[in-house]
């Protein structure tokens, strides 16, 4: 399997896929593939979003932390993921702070 500009495939997915149907894996390789690329926006600004999404649909915390991972690995700063999670806040309100504390703690080192 490829990397695509340094974003690691969704391995539990496409294996998932796979038992499924290998067509669908196919699918979702070739999406990922399209999406998690640099383009108009780059990788490191796609993942912020993610990490946002991922926070305001409650993902379980192991996913946010792979998530914040990616995020960092493309180039996101500390002061980037703080301000993504305060954009969150103002959305979705203070809940979504509350469920961002293990991403905050991990920041700290």
């Amino acid at each position: 399997m490829s990397q695509t500009r340094g974003c690691k495939e969704p391995i539990e997915a496409l294996e998932i896929a796979e038992r499924i149907n290998p067509k669908l894996k196919d699918a979702i390789n070739a999406l990922y593939s399209f999406i998690w690329r640099d383009g108009a926006l780059p990788l490191k600004f796609k993942h912020l979003i993610a990490l946002a999404l991922s926070i305001c649909h409650g993902v379980e915390e192991k996913q946010a932390h792979k998530i914040l991972a990616r995020a960092l690995e493309a180039g996101a700063t500390r002061e980037e993921i703080i301000e993504t999670i305060l954009v969150v806040t103002w959305f979705s309100g203070v809940p979504s702070l509350v469920a961002s504390r293990s991403i905050i703690e991990s920041l700290k080192s």
